[in-house]
């Protein structure tokens, strides 16, 4: 019974969060209702409300929304609620409490609320009954595609619908603009090369892994030479768990003794290296799967952490084929690189991919290089601080320096500062749980994510 509910609970998450031009996942939760029903009714009046959706867009904690939604529907169906003495949480941040809104750093909610899942919390305080439903934002494109419903659904050959949003279905002004502002970029990149380093949950989800694969094969099919380095942290974390052995960690590095390396290069350089390269060739990309052993591609070095622990067979880069890699670039190859080198020893090393991506993207002089992340990209205070759309290397040096940057995010800091000291002009920071990323960053002014420039 316990799987069976998990099981619809998922279906239901999926289906909110495919919703017509929806950005956002929204969950409500309510709790202290009168009863069962009241519980029900009020989590989906909240997640329905187009005032609510709409401000979830916009990345707006408007707790008032949210109130005013419960306060409508109680009072329409006379359930015995009391809205003012509710609590209202936002991304498990209170808004509102004790009859009045509460102090929160709004910039810090305005980079949470724009993340791909919102959770909402209302906690009543009139009986125990509890509920959650599921919905989704109310986005520019929901206004269009049903503004412009004849146009852009059209009927599958099994009888279904199916959302037609090719660009021949926008008005010409818009076609124009958005075609000469990707032609600008298309032009520019013909001929470069770009690294990207593919993780986390772009790596988990079907539908991201799709959108990656699609992303990488326009960029080459515009001119851009694609270079793409993997993690794989997750699945080796899984493998790790199937076989009884424990995962161990220092500072975000896995410490890997001579029992769990061949896991970690089983599972790199075989299952997601291969299926990667499998899910790129399905569509034409003619990428090459390479372990850094391949051809001694990576050479490495045992890595001395600096408290002295020893972690085992992990390395760091000493030297990258740049020539091998240029060969394979020449010939129109896209070289997909899982993140173990090759050690002074002749045996393997496992080795930080945000490393290995940078010594990549300055051996081949890639212009850029691409970081596929679980957070919007380098936040002022992580974890909930605001997004750093630019930044130069020198401020982000100042950053590091000053402790103001750890975890995750450290090792990728000082990855991202080896990459620009070696000559890479522009290194992007994305969120790697929207689709498209990649492209959005890429062919348009604004970008999405943190750029970090050399200047």
């Amino acid at each position: 019974m316990v799987a069976l509910t998990d099981l619809f609970g998922e279906m239901a998450r999926a289906m909110a969060a495919d919703g017509e031009g929806a950005t956002k996942l929204m969950e409500v939760a309510v709790s202290g209702a009168p009863s069962d029903d009241a519980a029900r009714d009020v989590a989906r009046s909240v997640a329905s409300s187009p005032l609510v959706k709409a401000a979830l867009f916009g990345a707006d904690p408007n707790w008032g929304r949210v109130l005013a939604t419960v306060g409508a529907r109680a009072g329409s169906q006379g359930w015995p609620i009391d809205p003012y003495r509710a609590r209202v949480l936002m991304q498990g941040t209170a808004v509102y409490a004790n009859g009045g809104p509460v102090e929160f750093d709004r910039d810090a909610m305005k980079s949470r609320l724009r993340e791909p899942r919102v959770d909402l919390r209302v906690e009543l305080a009139d009986g125990d009954a509890a509920a959650t439903a599921w919905g989704c934002d109310l986005s520019y494109d929901y206004v269009k595609i049903n503004a412009d419903y004849s146009s852009l659904i059209v009927q599958r050959a099994d009888g279904g619908v199916a959302k037609d949003d090719h660009v021949a279905n926008y008005s010409p002004a818009f076609k124009r603009a958005l075609l000469v502002e990707a032609l600008k970029y298309i032009a520019a990149f013909s001929g470069q090369v770009a690294v990207i380093k593919y993780g986390g949950a772009a790596m988990v989800k079907d539908s991201l892994k799709v959108a990656f694969a699609e992303d990488v094969v326009l960029l080459k099919r515009v001119g851009l030479r694609p270079v793409v380095v993997h993690g794989g942290a997750q699945e080796v974390n899984r493998t790790m768990e199937r076989l009884g052995e424990r995962s161990e960690f220092v500072d975000g590095l896995r410490v890997t003794d001579a029992t769990s390396l061949p896991v970690v290069e089983m599972v790199l350089s075989g299952k997601v290296n291969q299926e990667l390269v499998s899910l790129l060739n399905a569509r034409d990309a003619a990428a090459v799967g390479l372990s850094g052993k391949d051809g001694q591609l990576i050479k490495a070095r045992k890595l001395v952490h600096e408290s002295g622990r020893d972690l085992g067979h992990v390395g760091e880069v000493t030297e990258v084929n740049k020539e091998f890699l240029r060969m394979l670039l020449k010939s129109s190859y896209v070289p997909v690189i899982s993140p173990i080198g090759l050690g002074e020893d002749g045996g393997g090393l496992s080795i930080n991919a945000d490393e290995v991506a940078a010594a990549v993207a300055v051996a081949v002089g890639a212009k850029k290089l691409i970081y596929l992340t679980d957070v919007p990209g380098i936040l002022e205070s992580a974890p909930d601080g605001e997004l750093i759309r630019q930044i130069s290397g020198a401020g982000l040096r100042r950053r590091l320096e000053a402790g103001a940057i750890t975890g995750g995010m450290r090792y990728k800091a000082l990855a991202i500062l080896q990459a620009l000291d070696g000559g890479v002009e522009r290194v992007h920071v994305l969120d790697g749980r929207v689709p498209h990323t990649v492209i959005a960053e890429l062919f348009t002014d604004s970008g999405v994510g943190t750029l970090v420039h050399r200047g």
